[in-house]
């Protein structure tokens, strides 16, 4: 169970260069804030349309980005302009701290800029 969901008026997107032998998919990962965890909603493959459905995907290159969509409570990133949250894998339960900036409702960056190595 996810906490919070009753009002996810907050995104958060996470862009990772894939390895071509391993799949994803949006059940794959939730981030983890403030004693609750948040799901992936959706994914893209580049600055694709984003797909919603739980149907595992290959890249079709090594390193080919993808982004994932995280529906957040909103309530909880209030005047905040960067903030700290847990990457987890929903498998194996391993965490990545990441950095988010707050874009107080601007468009995503196009995975085209994410550098190769580090955060967007």
């Amino acid at each position: 169970a996810y906490s919070g969901m009753s009002s996810p008026s907050a995104f958060a997107a996470v862009t990772v260069a894939v390895p071509a032998k391993v799949s994803v998919a949006v059940q794959d990962y939730s981030l983890s804030y403030g004693g609750g965890d948040y799901p992936c909603v959706a994914a893209r493959r580049g600055d694709g349309a984003w797909d919603c459905s739980l149907d595992a995907r290959k890249p079709s290159s090594d390193g080919e980005r993808w982004t994932f969509l995280f529906a957040l409570n909103g309530t909880l990133f209030t005047g905040s302009d960067d903030m700290k949250m847990d990457l987890r894998s929903n498998f194996t339960g391993e965490k990545l701290e990441l950095k988010f900036r707050n874009l107080k409702g601007g468009e995503f960056s196009s995975t085209k800029k994410a550098p190769d190595s580090g955060a967007l």
